[in-house]
Protein backbone atom coordinates (compact mmCIF):
# COMPACT_ATOMS: atom_id res chain seq x y z
CA UNK A 1 0.00 0.00 0.00
CA UNK A 2 1.17 3.57 -1.14
CA UNK A 3 2.01 5.93 1.55
CA UNK A 4 -0.33 8.69 1.99
CA UNK A 5 1.32 11.71 1.73
CA UNK A 6 -0.36 15.06 4.28
CA UNK A 7 0.20 18.53 3.13
CA UNK A 8 0.02 21.08 6.06
CA UNK A 9 -0.94 24.57 4.79
CA UNK A 10 0.04 27.38 6.75
CA UNK A 11 -2.32 30.32 6.41
CA UNK A 12 -0.30 33.44 7.06
CA UNK A 13 -2.72 36.02 8.41
CA UNK A 14 -2.05 39.72 7.00
CA UNK A 15 -2.91 42.66 8.84
CA UNK A 16 -3.45 46.06 7.03
CA UNK A 17 -1.00 48.65 8.07
CA UNK A 18 -1.52 52.07 7.43
CA UNK A 19 1.15 54.43 6.50
CA UNK A 20 -0.36 57.90 6.98
CA UNK A 21 -0.06 59.35 10.76
CA UNK A 22 -2.84 60.32 12.38
CA UNK A 23 -2.52 63.36 13.79
CA UNK A 24 -4.17 64.49 17.27
CA UNK A 25 -5.56 68.23 16.68
CA UNK A 26 -5.95 70.02 20.19
CA UNK A 27 -9.49 71.51 20.37
CA UNK A 28 -9.00 75.30 19.71
CA UNK A 29 -10.02 78.05 22.81
CA UNK A 30 -12.49 80.66 20.85
CA UNK A 31 -10.87 83.90 22.99
CA UNK A 32 -14.02 85.45 24.26
CA UNK A 33 -13.40 89.18 25.42
CA UNK A 34 -13.40 90.06 28.96
CA UNK A 35 -13.36 93.30 30.52
CA UNK A 36 -9.68 93.11 31.00
CA UNK A 37 -8.99 92.63 27.06
CA UNK A 38 -10.87 95.54 26.30
CA UNK A 39 -10.08 98.41 29.31
CA UNK A 40 -12.19 101.36 29.53
CA UNK A 41 -10.57 104.75 29.59
CA UNK A 42 -11.07 106.55 32.80
CA UNK A 43 -13.09 109.49 30.88
CA UNK A 44 -15.53 107.44 29.44
CA UNK A 45 -16.73 105.80 32.27
CA UNK A 46 -19.35 107.62 34.13
CA UNK A 47 -21.03 106.60 37.45
CA UNK A 48 -25.18 107.68 37.37
CA UNK A 49 -25.92 110.16 39.12
CA UNK A 50 -28.54 110.28 41.98
CA UNK A 51 -32.03 111.23 41.05
CA UNK A 52 -33.45 113.95 42.54
CA UNK A 53 -35.48 113.52 45.87
CA UNK A 54 -38.73 115.47 46.86
CA UNK A 55 -37.63 116.18 50.60
CA UNK A 56 -34.27 117.56 49.38
CA UNK A 57 -35.31 121.14 48.29
CA UNK A 58 -32.26 122.62 46.12
CA UNK A 59 -33.97 125.50 44.81
CA UNK A 60 -34.87 126.20 48.54
CA UNK A 61 -30.87 126.15 48.88
CA UNK A 62 -30.33 128.16 46.22
CA UNK A 63 -32.97 131.18 46.69
CA UNK A 64 -30.96 131.00 50.38
CA UNK A 65 -27.79 131.43 48.78
CA UNK A 66 -29.18 134.43 46.29
CA UNK A 67 -30.93 136.11 50.04
CA UNK A 68 -27.40 136.04 51.46
CA UNK A 69 -25.06 136.80 48.78
CA UNK A 70 -27.23 139.57 47.20
CA UNK A 71 -24.61 142.37 48.24
CA UNK A 72 -22.49 140.73 45.44
CA UNK A 73 -24.91 139.33 42.97
CA UNK A 74 -26.55 140.96 39.78
CA UNK A 75 -30.01 142.96 40.46
CA UNK A 76 -31.51 140.21 37.41
CA UNK A 77 -30.54 137.06 39.49
CA UNK A 78 -32.41 138.04 42.65
CA UNK A 79 -36.23 138.51 40.95
CA UNK A 80 -37.30 135.01 41.39
CA UNK A 81 -35.22 134.67 45.20
CA UNK A 82 -36.75 137.91 46.55
CA UNK A 83 -40.66 136.82 45.41
CA UNK A 84 -39.81 133.70 47.19
CA UNK A 85 -37.93 135.69 50.13
CA UNK A 86 -40.17 135.37 52.76
CA UNK A 87 -41.15 131.36 52.48
CA UNK A 88 -37.11 131.18 51.90
CA UNK A 89 -36.46 132.47 55.35
CA UNK A 90 -39.11 131.44 56.70
CA UNK A 91 -38.33 127.43 55.57
CA UNK A 92 -35.25 125.34 56.90
CA UNK A 93 -32.92 123.68 54.73
CA UNK A 94 -32.18 120.95 57.07
CA UNK A 95 -35.44 118.94 58.22
CA UNK A 96 -36.07 115.46 59.44
CA UNK A 97 -37.79 114.49 56.18
CA UNK A 98 -34.38 115.73 54.22
CA UNK A 99 -32.08 114.09 56.74
CA UNK A 100 -33.65 110.73 55.93
CA UNK A 101 -33.52 110.85 52.41
CA UNK A 102 -30.21 111.82 52.55
CA UNK A 103 -29.46 109.06 55.06
CA UNK A 104 -27.83 111.91 57.09
CA UNK A 105 -25.45 113.12 54.79
CA UNK A 106 -24.28 109.72 53.60
CA UNK A 107 -25.61 109.80 50.47
CA UNK A 108 -23.72 112.14 48.53
CA UNK A 109 -24.92 114.27 45.72
CA UNK A 110 -22.18 116.31 44.11
CA UNK A 111 -22.95 120.11 42.43
CA UNK A 112 -20.75 121.84 40.49
CA UNK A 113 -22.19 126.23 41.78
CA UNK A 114 -21.34 128.48 38.63
CA UNK A 115 -20.81 132.15 40.21
CA UNK A 116 -21.87 133.76 37.17
CA UNK A 117 -25.52 132.57 37.38
CA UNK A 118 -25.49 130.30 41.00
CA UNK A 119 -26.67 127.75 38.75
CA UNK A 120 -26.09 123.72 40.05
CA UNK A 121 -24.75 121.45 37.71
CA UNK A 122 -24.95 118.11 38.33
CA UNK A 123 -21.78 115.51 38.38
CA UNK A 124 -21.59 112.51 39.17
CA UNK A 125 -18.75 112.15 41.22
CA UNK A 126 -16.42 114.49 43.46
CA UNK A 127 -13.56 113.77 41.26
CA UNK A 128 -15.66 115.19 38.24
CA UNK A 129 -16.38 118.24 40.16
CA UNK A 130 -13.32 119.09 41.35
CA UNK A 131 -11.80 118.71 37.72
CA UNK A 132 -14.69 120.90 36.76
CA UNK A 133 -14.56 123.35 39.05
CA UNK A 134 -11.07 124.27 40.09
CA UNK A 135 -12.08 124.12 43.67
CA UNK A 136 -12.58 122.30 47.17
CA UNK A 137 -16.01 120.99 47.94
CA UNK A 138 -18.30 122.81 50.41
CA UNK A 139 -20.69 120.36 53.08
CA UNK A 140 -24.07 121.83 52.50
CA UNK A 141 -25.95 119.26 54.70
CA UNK A 142 -28.48 116.76 53.14
CA UNK A 143 -25.57 114.86 51.24
CA UNK A 144 -25.26 117.66 49.18
CA UNK A 145 -21.42 119.09 48.09
CA UNK A 146 -21.16 122.00 46.56
CA UNK A 147 -18.18 122.87 44.03
CA UNK A 148 -17.71 126.74 43.19
CA UNK A 149 -16.46 127.70 39.67
CA UNK A 150 -15.59 131.12 39.67
CA UNK A 151 -16.23 133.62 37.08
CA UNK A 152 -14.06 133.72 34.46
CA UNK A 153 -12.48 136.98 34.80
CA UNK A 154 -11.22 136.17 38.14
CA UNK A 155 -9.67 133.14 37.08
CA UNK A 156 -7.90 135.28 34.32
CA UNK A 157 -7.45 137.78 36.58
CA UNK A 158 -5.76 135.37 38.85
CA UNK A 159 -3.18 133.88 36.11
CA UNK A 160 -2.24 137.02 35.18
CA UNK A 161 -1.32 137.65 39.03
CA UNK A 162 0.45 135.10 39.59
CA UNK A 163 2.34 135.54 36.27
CA UNK A 164 3.37 138.85 37.21
CA UNK A 165 3.85 137.94 40.88
CA UNK A 166 6.48 135.57 40.00
CA UNK A 167 9.00 137.88 38.22
CA UNK A 168 8.16 140.70 41.63
CA UNK A 169 7.86 138.88 44.30
CA UNK A 170 11.54 139.36 45.08
CA UNK A 171 10.89 143.14 45.63
CA UNK A 172 8.83 142.64 48.15
CA UNK A 173 10.17 143.75 51.55
CA UNK A 174 8.95 142.72 54.85
CA UNK A 175 6.65 145.44 55.72
CA UNK A 176 4.44 144.67 52.61
CA UNK A 177 4.63 140.51 53.47
CA UNK A 178 2.96 141.56 56.87
CA UNK A 179 0.30 144.02 55.34
CA UNK A 180 -0.64 141.17 53.38
CA UNK A 181 -0.85 138.48 55.99
CA UNK A 182 -3.03 141.24 58.11
CA UNK A 183 -5.49 142.00 55.07
CA UNK A 184 -5.60 138.40 54.43
CA UNK A 185 -6.65 137.69 58.11
CA UNK A 186 -8.73 140.33 57.98
CA UNK A 187 -10.40 139.32 54.84
CA UNK A 188 -11.04 135.84 56.58
CA UNK A 189 -12.82 137.47 59.47
CA UNK A 190 -15.20 138.82 57.76
CA UNK A 191 -16.24 135.99 55.88
CA UNK A 192 -16.68 134.35 59.25
CA UNK A 193 -13.37 132.51 59.45
CA UNK A 194 -10.74 132.24 61.92
CA UNK A 195 -6.74 133.74 61.36
CA UNK A 196 -5.70 129.99 61.08
CA UNK A 197 -9.22 128.19 60.19
CA UNK A 198 -8.85 128.38 56.36
CA UNK A 199 -5.96 126.46 56.32
CA UNK A 200 -6.60 123.10 55.46
CA UNK A 201 -10.65 124.05 54.48
CA UNK A 202 -9.66 125.20 51.00
CA UNK A 203 -7.97 129.04 51.82
CA UNK A 204 -4.33 129.00 50.91
CA UNK A 205 -4.87 124.57 50.50
CA UNK A 206 -5.85 124.88 46.75
CA UNK A 207 -2.97 124.41 44.44
CA UNK A 208 -2.28 128.04 43.56
CA UNK A 209 -3.33 129.91 45.91
CA UNK A 210 -6.43 129.33 47.38
CA UNK A 211 -9.96 130.07 47.13
CA UNK A 212 -11.50 132.66 45.47
CA UNK A 213 -14.15 134.95 46.69
CA UNK A 214 -17.30 133.32 45.77
CA UNK A 215 -16.03 130.18 47.25
CA UNK A 216 -14.83 131.86 50.72
CA UNK A 217 -19.00 133.74 50.64
CA UNK A 218 -20.38 130.57 49.72
CA UNK A 219 -18.29 128.73 52.70
CA UNK A 220 -19.67 131.11 55.26
CA UNK A 221 -23.43 131.38 54.33
CA UNK A 222 -23.36 127.47 53.99
CA UNK A 223 -22.43 127.64 57.28
CA UNK A 224 -24.94 129.74 58.29
CA UNK A 225 -27.89 128.03 56.16
CA UNK A 226 -27.26 124.51 58.22
CA UNK A 227 -27.24 126.49 61.70
CA UNK A 228 -30.87 128.12 60.52
CA UNK A 229 -29.71 131.58 60.16
CA UNK A 230 -30.24 132.34 56.83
Amino acid sequence: MAPVQTQTITAVHAFPTHSARVSKKRPTRTSTPTSKSTPKSLLSYSPQIPPSNPDINLPLLRNKLLLACRAYIPSPLLHAALTDGIYARATHWLTPQSLAASRHGRRKRYFILHAHDFSFQAVSSAWEARVGSGSQGIDAGNGVVLYVKERSEWVAFMRGYKQQGRRAGELLGEVEREVERGWRGEWRGKCGFGNDEGRGSGIGSLKGGGAGPVWVLVKGVVGRICRGEA
